[in-house]
């Protein structure tokens, strides 16, 4: 074995050549070594190949390849690159000595050049920060190349590498921290991928979660991949606020734990364009976070119904009425149970419970009804609540006037904003509050056609609907 047979080249050598005995009609293997090759390196270069023959005793077949052709040839190359590959970046400085006085922020471009770091025979370079490996292909060997990333976390990152050379022998991997600012202002409630428009979620029929992004007309359009990786069957879901405190809007679920038999909050930290973190991204501070409360008493969402991410209906609060903001205002959660409706005050800590405990605000009839967060429609800095009555089709505004969430579930001061939506006909509906930047507050819904339709100014009734299409039939929730 070399790039030539001696029958074809006089300086063609054989390196090995063994006769493997097996049963007629089997298949015949023989194993090379790393020992048996590596002397002959230099000579060959790195280049070899090989020829077969049949023999049954009395005669043999041909060589195959023949005589006189080019053998099969193969590339041994023992030694892989020698040291990991150079990770340099203008726009998001090297941070290994601290954060740096200039660097890039969340959701900006940067440019990262990738160099072979003096091996000159790297073919391909391998890099990553999220468990998806992706390739870049310098002009020559041993050449650089410079690849795209936008960062969505903000503090510290991390761009992984690694260099192959043409036998694909991997190099050490090269680490590259690096930093990146945060959002100077919170992206606007509903709006999951810092466009400045409300965006939407759905759960398709097989469980999986896909999102729809918003383009501040009414009109949505599917995000080419889902916004998880696993499977979200029979989970309730909602988003209105930034939970985990970085200014993206997160996704909240209600999911029945099998191994427990209960039903848990989790908390599903966005990456910045919409996708809702499990189990399934990269570092702990995208890991799901689950809801929960210091006092078991105050659990009430076993066996609800809806989840609804309202809002921060109380603000920020001054415990000790000094005029001093003593906890920041946080985003909270309505939790229909059966008939039962809770108010819960959101906190840093992930418990439901901290600063104050869960409001009955609703006592009798809520199962009937499904819940929207519209946001604020009066400019009074109060959160509103929209509900469709499933049986009559009433929609009803109910205008927020209090911390305790006063007026939220208050009948004798709601208003009737529209009628015909019942669960037969419109079996899902949400409310990204204003879709179209009029001011007033829209729908999206299905009706029992599977379309999707957007219902704009829904508290004024002065336009028609638009009809996005069908295949929506099969959707299991919106939010």
């Amino acid at each position: 074995m070399t790039g030539h047979h001696p029958n074809d080249d006089p300086k063609g050598v054989i390196i090995i050549n063994k006769t493997v005995s097996v049963s007629s009609g089997t298949v015949a293997k023989l194993k090379v070594t790393k020992a048996e090759l590596s002397p002959y390196l230099n000579l060959a270069n790195g280049n070899f190949s090989w020829k077969a023959q049949d023999d049954d005793g009395s005669l043999s077949s041909d060589w195959t390849p023949t005589k006189g052709a080019p053998g099969c040839r193969f590339v041994f190359d023992p030694n892989r690159p020698s040291t990991p590959p150079g990770i340099t970046s203008s726009q998001f400085p090297d941070g290994s000595d601290g954060w740096p006085a200039t660097t890039g922020s969340v959701r900006s471009e940067g440019s990262f050049t990738l160099s072979s770091g003096g091996v000159n025979d790297v073919t391909t370079y391998e890099y990553w920060t999220d468990p998806t490996v992706r390739t870049a292909t310098p002009g020559s060997a041993g050449g650089s190349v410079t690849i795209k990333f936008t960062p969505t976390t903000a503090g510290t990152n991390h761009l992984y590498a690694r260099s192959l050379d043409k036998a694909g022998n991997k190099s050490d991997t090269a680490d590259y921290l690096f930093y990146a600012n945060g959002l100077k202002a919170a992206d606007k409630p509903g709006d999951i991928n810092g466009d400045g428009h409300p965006d939407m979620y759905g759960i398709d029929k097989n469980g999986t979660v896909n999102r729809f992004y918003g383009a501040g007309n009414g009109t949505v359009t599917q995000a080419s991949s889902p916004a998880s990786t696993l499977s979200w069957t029979d989970a309730r879901i909602t988003h209105r606020g930034d939970w985990t405190g970085d200014g993206y809007e997160d996704l909240i679920s209600l999911k029945h734990d099998a191994a427990t038999n209960t039903d848990r909050l989790w908390i599903h930290p966005n990456t910045g364009d919409g996708f809702a973190c499990s189990n399934d991204c990269a570092g702990d501070e995208h890991g799901q976070r689950e809801l929960t409360v210091y006092d078991p008493a105050n659990n009430h969402w076993q066996g609800a119904d809806q989840i609804l991410a309202i809002g921060d209906v109380d603000g920020p609060l001054d415990l000790d009425n000094d005029g001093t903001f003593d906890v920041p205002g946080y985003p909270d959660l309505l939790v229909k149970q059966g008939d039962l409706l809770w108010l819960y005050f959101g906190a840093p800590d992930d418990r439901l419970d901290t600063d104050r405990d869960p409001i009955l605000i609703g006592n009798d009839g809520w199962s009937k009804y499904t819940l929207m967060a519209p946001g604020n429609l009066w400019g009074d800095e109060r959160v509103d609540l929209l509900a469709r009555n499933t049986e009559t089709g009433a929609l009803y505004v109910y205008v927020g006037t209090g911390d305790d969430g006063d007026g939220l579930a208050d009948e004798s001061t709601r208003l009737d904003t529209g009628s015909g939506f019942t669960s037969a006909y419109i079996p899902l509906v949400t409310s990204p509050g204003d879709a179209d930047h009029d001011g007033v507050p829209d729908l999206w819904l299905t009706d029992d056609t599977g379309h999707l339709w957007f219902t704009p100014r829904v508290t004024k009734g002065d336009q028609p609907f638009q009809d996005f299409g069908g295949g929506w039939g099969d959707y299991q929730t919106i939010s």
